[in-house]
């Protein structure tokens, strides 16, 4: 799915985990070029990440002890990949 969507089925699943555990969501994009912005049900959009760089930023960020707040800033601020 483009510009981070996904089924209904598994939004629902990722916001329930979000709601019920504080699991931090990074929606991103599979194709070849997009954008995905932040605001999306919980969490923050990967911006120009694909998921794969999108999962090392985030994994980065988690360890640095960020936020959702920082995680937003960091994919809004981040370089075009």
């Amino acid at each position: 799915m483009g510009a981070g969507g996904w089924t209904s089925a598994g939004t629902d699943a990722a916001n329930a985990a979000a709601e019920n555990n504080g699991t931090l969501l990074v929606w991103s994009h599979r194709s070849e070029d997009g954008f995905v912005q932040g605001g999306q049900d919980h969490g923050v959009g990967s911006g120009e990440f694909n998921p794969q760089k999108s999962r090392y930023l985030l994994m980065l960020a988690i360890n640095a002890g960020y936020g959702e707040e920082q995680l937003s800033a960091i994919f809004d601020k981040a370089p075009y990949s």
